[in-house]
């Protein structure tokens, strides 16, 4: 459903869908793969860190 020009450049990222990315406040791509939201604290930590979160 992405505009033909943000699927382009979302082609050396991602390769599967379903993909669960994170981008911080700015859009800025943290992480090209997280962690599921069903791994519950995995994912909490993860975004903690990557995020630089306390």
């Amino acid at each position: 459903m992405a505009s033909p020009v943000v699927q382009e450049s979302l082609k050396p990222v991602v390769n599967y869908i379903p993909r669960y990315m994170l981008f911080d406040k700015n859009g800025t791509l943290v992480e090209a793969s997280t962690y599921h939201p069903s791994d519950g604290e995995k994912l909490h930590q993860q975004l903690r860190e990557r995020l630089q979160l306390r």
